[in-house]
C-alpha cells in the first residue's frame, strides 16, 4: 500500500470515527436531557395484527363488511372513515383509547374481557409489557390510519 493510500485510509477511519462519536454524544444528550423520541409506528405491523384481531367484524378493506358483521347487534364501523368523520384529521389518539380500553366502544366487549383476548390490555404493574403493548396498538392504529379514505366532497 502505498503512503497515498494509507493517509487516504486513515483520513477516512477518523472521519468515521470522529462522526460516530457525534452521533453518539447526540445519543447521550437527548437521553441526559430526559428527550424522549416520538414513537414509531409501523402500519405494516399494524396490519398483520388488524387481520388477526379486526378483520372478522371490520373486514378485509376496514370497511365494517367483515364476515361476522350481519350476526353482531352493533354494526362494525367503517374504519376508512375516521379521519371523515373527525373533519379530515385522523383521530389517532381517540382511536388508541378505543383500542387500549380508556374509551368504550360497545361492540368491542367489556374492558376486563374484550373481544380480543390480551392482546392489547394495558397492565399497570409491568413497564416492560405496557410499552410492548403501546407499540402494538401504535402499529395498529397507524395501519389504520394508512386505510383512510379522502373525505367526500358535498
Amino acid at each position: 500500500m502505498s503512503e497515498k493510500q494509507r493517509v487516504s485510509t486513515r483520513r477516512g477511519t477518523l472521519l468515521a470515527v470522529a462522526l460516530l462519536a457525534v452521533a453518539l454524544l447526540a445519543a447521550g444528550w437527548s437521553v441526559a436531557s430526559g428527550e424522549e423520541s416520538e414513537p414509531v409506528y409501523s402500519a405494516f405491523n399494524g396490519k398483520a395484527s388488524y387481520k388477526i384481531y379486526c378483520m372478522n367484524c371490520h373486514g378485509v378493506s376496514g370497511k365494517g363488511d367483515g364476515y361476522l358483521a350481519d350476526s353482531l347487534k352493533v354494526k362494525p364501523t367503517d374504519l376508512t372513515a375516521m379521519a371523515a368523520k373527525n373533519g379530515g384529521e385522523f383521530p389517532f389518539d381517540r382511536a388508541m383509547r378505543s383500542v387500549d380500553g380508556r374509551e368504550q366502544v360497545r361492540g368491542h366487549g367489556m374492558r376486563e374481557m374484550p373481544v380480543w383476548g390480551d392482546a392489547f390490555l394495558w397492565p399497570e404493574d409491568n413497564p416492560e409489557r405496557r410499552a410492548e403493548v403501546k407499540q402494538k396498538i401504535g402499529d395498529l392504529i397507524e395501519y389504520l390510519r394508512s386505510i383512510q379514505e379522502p373525505p367526500v366532497a358535498p
